[in-house]
């Protein structure tokens, strides 16, 4: 069990309450258990502490919260500093050191210290994989590619050839990263596959879900800028380049040599179109499609890809047209009338 008061210092918070309360777990904020505690992420959760269950609970430094017996920690970002607490109390598992008997190794691919790696894997010719990486089982490293420092490249995950990973990487099961792109050249009434001699550069602290795909490049290279996220299900394609701390939702798109600027983020199942530029700090919401270039700081929405608030302007109109097409036929009926008399 761990004090109040050791739990503040870690996350550089203020207590309020009793500093000596021992917590044994964590906990969710709407249920919540006793000697456990929780945060609240936005105010909008706020009603669920009065009866929550946990003896303490991580907040903002503004939130305002009715009277209880519950000890308080503010600080500054609470999901950040819960996800401090979290690793405190339930740390990830430590992978054991070593190769397994059963992994395949080229004699020419260069291993670096504290690495694990697991049952079945492959590593080809020439691979550079640096110190403290994690490779999980039937993962295929393919000739050429580097991995850096302290990775973490789950199991049944295929890196292709001449591909680059950064330092502090993880990417989950079932991902393919420099597969070839979707590349046709018709002549004669046959579809050709393009040749993709490019590669996929992910640059450190990415990170990217299960069953992703990112396309190699056709002649220079794919990019995932660094900090960037990725969740699952997510198709990157050819020469896309994608700025730093973007975040890509689940079954999203990039087709491709789309730029994405800097911290653009895309809700789920949005798309964009190849060959244009998507500016620094753009939204895309879910479900839309962006079919032009967008300039920094847009707020888009639909298909195609509008302007946020004046598509709901739009839609409020809209919605009134059933009413007024009452109205409208109302008038025509007494405009009539008033012919007739």
């Amino acid at each position: 069990m761990i004090s109040i008061s050791k739990i503040a210092e870690l996350i550089n918070g203020q207590v309020e309450g009793n500093s000596d309360l021992l917590i044994e777990d964590i906990c969710e904020l709407n249920g919540g258990n006793k000697q456990c505690i929780s945060f609240i992420a936005h105010d909008k959760y706020a009603h669920f502490y009065a009866d929550s269950k946990s003896d303490a609970v991580i907040v903002g430094m503004n939130t305002n919260l009715p009277e209880s017996t519950k000890t308080i920690i503010r600080v500054d970002n609470p999901p950040l500093a819960f996800n401090k607490v979290t690793e405190l109390f339930r740390p990830k598992l430590i992978s054991e050191v070593g190769i397994h008997d059963s992994a395949v190794i080229s004699s020419s691919a260069s291993i670096g210290e504290n690495v694990s790696i697991g049952p079945n894997v492959v590593i080809e010719n020439h691979v550079n994989i640096s110190d403290n990486v994690y490779i999980g089982s039937n993962t295929t490293i393919g000739r050429n590619s580097t991995i850096g420092d302290n990775s973490c490249i789950m199991t049944n995950v295929t890196v292709y050839h001449d591909v680059n990973i950064g330092s502090h990487v993880h990417i989950d099961s079932g991902t393919a990263v420099g597969a070839d792109g979707f590349g046709i050249v018709t002549h004669e009434g046959i579809h050709h596959r393009t040749s993709h001699t490019g590669t996929v550069e992910i640059e450190d602290h990415v990170a990217i879900g299960t069953n992703c795909c990112i396309d190699r490049g056709t002649i220079n290279c794919t990019r995932i800028g660094e900090h960037s996220k990725l969740d699952n299900m997510i198709q990157i394609s050819h020469n896309a380049m994608i700025g730093k701390g973007c975040i890509i939702a689940g079954q999203s798109g990039v087709a491709g040599s789309t730029v994405l600027g800097n911290y653009v983020i895309m809700a789920g199942q949005s798309g964009v179109v190849g060959h244009i530029e998507v500016g620094d700090n753009c939204v895309i919401a879910t479900n839309t499609l962006v079919t032009k270039t967008l300039k920094a700081g847009s707020f888009v929405s639909g298909i195609p890809a509008r302007d946020h608030l004046k598509r709901k302007k739009q839609e409020a109109v809209i919605n009134q047209l059933p009413e007024l097409l009452k109205r409208v036929r109302a008038l025509e009926q007494e405009l009539d009338k008033i012919k007739k008399d």
